[in-house]
């Protein structure tokens, strides 16, 4: 029986180293894929951060043009609006100056029809006299 309790011994020996070097292997095998895994995290990681920073910095760009152009348009709408009031401005003092032109040359045809006009009736009045006193003198 000693031969038997020996030789179970070792079998059991042979067993343990067995089911250790299977476990090794398994546990080796899950810690690769640990390992795959982790590298693969971080990977996706560096790369949600890269492209995190880079949205970032494509906003600044954005943000920065988009304010450049508001002001670039600002100033030429200024510009635009000023040059349009100059353009009223003068638009306005010319049709001032033509009315008051025109205002002059009128004033001075009333005065020319109403100088014709009391000459004529001075001349009708004095005709008129003129045919009264001669019938009253004869």
């Amino acid at each position: 029986m000693a031969t038997s309790l020996e030789n179970l011994e070792q079998r059991i020996t042979k067993l343990e180293l067995f089911v250790y070097e299977i476990i090794g292997k398994k546990f080796d095998e899950i810690d690769r894929k640990l390992e795959y895994i982790d590298k693969r995290l971080s990977n996706l990681y560096e790369k949600n951060e890269s492209d995190k920073a880079e949205i970032h910095k494509n906003i600044g760009s954005t943000k920065t043009e988009l304010h450049e152009k508001i002001e670039s348009t600002k100033t030429e709408l200024y510009r635009a609006i000023e040059s349009a009031k100059t353009e009223l401005y003068g638009k306005i003092e010319s049709v001032r100056t033509e009315l008051y032109e025109k205002m002059d040359n009128l004033r001075v045809s009333l005065i020319k029809w109403m100088i014709g006009l009391f000459i004529a009736f001075t001349t009708l009045i004095i005709t008129a006299m003129w045919a009264i006193l001669s019938f009253a003198i004869k």
